[in-house]
């Protein structure tokens, strides 16, 4: 999805007097970061992006994270990788 998408999604969630936003986390969606002016546009309609999965501070763990390069996404077994 991109800006145009989520700008239509942020009009109808003002329409129906919504404000809060939990962006997909899988393998197959972009982090909500890093869609272009996805901030800029959050701050124009007043929507708060939240996360209610494992991954901190709306980060994708599923999308971002390199299992290859860092590792299992595991702070028990895998603290240095995981906080860097």
């Amino acid at each position: 999805m991109g800006i145009r998408t989520y700008s239509k999604i942020f009009e109808l969630m003002m329409r129906l007097r919504a404000n809060t936003l939990w962006p997909a986390m899988h393998e197959c969606t972009v982090p909500f970061h890093f869609v272009k002016d996805a901030r800029e546009t959050t701050e124009k309609y007043g929507i708060i992006i939240g996360t209610s999965h494992c991954e901190p501070m709306t980060r994708n763990s599923a999308g971002e994270w390199s299992y290859q390069l860092n590792g299992p996404y595991n702070f028990v077994t895998n603290s240095n990788n995981v906080i860097r």
